[in-house]
């Protein structure tokens, strides 16, 4: 009942502000009515003109229209990417495990890569240390063989003996 109440007062309200803009300002009432007119008539006009677009859009929809063929074929296409998402949502998660593992591969494979670098350089330094090496024996060896000689030539010398080519 208050509703009821309060929906009378509201509309005794707007009566009363129309009575008091028709005789407080009889102008201003007149041209509002109008424009009310007015806009009724132009949107009635635009709702009679879309009556034949909406008999031709609903004449479509008639089993057989072309519109209905168009809308089972979106809905049948709706259909498909539907299953591909579902198919491509049940495979993401094992996707996603083989990139994980293929992730885990490589990173091991990057750490031997690591381990076989430090170890190819630790065998270049012992090869030049080798190398090194092999060239204080060369020298060594060719002092020696030069002392050897010059002693062997010596000892040859103080026996008497003559002294070989």
């Amino acid at each position: 009942m208050s509703q009821r109440n309060g929906h009378r007062q509201r509309r005794q309200r707007l009566s009363d502000v129309t009575v008091n803009m028709i005789v407080t300002s009889p102008i201003d009432a007149i041209d509002a009515t109008i424009y009310t007119s007015a806009k009724v008539i132009e949107d009635t006009s635009d709702a009679l003109g879309a009556l034949p677009s909406i008999a031709r859009t609903l004449e479509q929809l008639r089993p057989g229209g072309v519109l209905l063929e168009e809308l089972i074929k979106l809905k049948n296409t709706l259909d498909r990417i539907d299953r591909i998402g579902t198919f491509v949502a049940e495979e993401l998660p094992e996707t996603q495990q083989q990139l994980e593992a293929l992730s885990s591969q490589l990173n091991d494979s990057i750490n031997r890569i690591g381990e076989l670098s430090r170890a190819i350089l630790t065998q270049t330094a012992v090869n030049n240390a080798l190398n090194d090496s092999i060239r204080l024996l060369s020298k060594g060896l060719g002092f020696a063989h030069g002392t050897a000689e010059s002693l062997g030539k010596a000892l040859s010398r103080a026996r008497g003996g003559r002294e070989e080519p």
